[in-house]
């Protein structure tokens, strides 16, 4: 027979599983939206924000990809700048094969945002919030950034760099 402090645990143990395991699941949407842990949490932000104007923003393993490898490149660089060895980020999208409106320049940017500096994905969300460009661009708030409805973020830390963080969405 069981008794009352027994089922009370068993039933915390079946609760705590449950919430975990939806825990989870949760994080398990995001994994394409970066290659590590710090990626992944700024790019659920940016999705899960409630004035985020998308009404969908897919997470894309190669765009994922091509983030780190800017994070990377701005890192060598030790330079948070769009434009790393003169190519714009219209350019780096589609040397890996990602295909962009025709109305994009090649010598342009309507893709990403980038920081450095700032440690944490919460912080740096923070950050991008107070710039009224990146807010724009990373909350859809522009009827053809709306159609931007795939997101990759790419985070670099490097103690040995300038800005040691980098983030590039």
């Amino acid at each position: 027979m069981i008794n009352h402090l027994t089922k009370i645990i068993f039933m915390t143990f079946i609760i705590a599983n449950t919430l975990v395991f939806a825990q989870q699941i949760e994080s398990e949407n995001y994994l394409n939206c970066g290659k590590n842990a710090q990626a992944i949490k700024l790019a659920q932000l940016i999705i899960e924000s409630d004035n985020q104007q998308r009404t969908e923003l897919i997470c894309h393993k190669k765009l994922a990809e091509i983030a780190e490898i800017k994070a990377k490149s701005m890192a060598v660089a030790n330079k948070i700048k769009h434009r790393i060895d003169y190519t714009t980020p219209n350019q780096l999208l589609r040397k890996h094969g990602i295909v962009l409106p025709k109305n994009y320049l090649l010598f342009d940017n309507q893709v990403e945002s980038i920081m450095g500096a700032v440690k944490t994905a919460q912080d740096s969300f923070d950050v991008f919030m107070t710039s009224p460009d990146h807010k724009i661009h990373l909350l859809g708030e522009k009827d053809f950034l709306l159609k931007q409805n795939h997101i990759g973020v790419g985070f670099f830390k490097d103690d040995s760099t300038k800005y040691v963080y980098h983030w590039v969405v």
